[in-house]
């Protein structure tokens, strides 16, 4: 179950980063302004969004993989809840990005970093 969790979180912040990574890509368009911040930065927030699902893709595949013993360890799943609350903070943080990137860029009509 916990696990099921921690895949659809990090599932759902590798969307969010990924999302304000092309955001602020394609606030290049609103502002000529800063472009290659923008640029620079949009592309490390989608590499970023790409991490956070090529990492939990691991981290769930070793887990389907693991022996029952490993699985049902308190140390294991002590350190899946600490990583449960780590990948629901990356969602928070993205999320508050993401509302103030699309706030900054179809609100103002402004680029993100300019």
């Amino acid at each position: 179950m916990l696990i099921r969790w921690h895949k659809n979180s990090a599932l759902v912040s590798a969307i969010l980063w990924i999302g304000i990574g092309a955001i602020t890509i394609y606030s290049v368009a609103l502002s000529s302004f800063g472009w290659g911040i923008n640029l620079i930065m949009g592309f490390l927030f989608i590499l970023l969004g790409w991490f956070l699902y090529i990492r939990a893709n691991c981290f769930h595949r070793f887990f389907l993989t693991s022996t029952a013993d490993i699985q049902n360890n308190p140390h294991f799943k002590r350190f899946l809840r600490l990583d449960l609350m780590f990948v629901l903070s990356t969602c928070l943080v993205g999320g508050l990005l993401l509302s103030a990137s699309i706030s900054r860029v179809f609100g103002e009509g402004y680029a993100v970093f300019g």
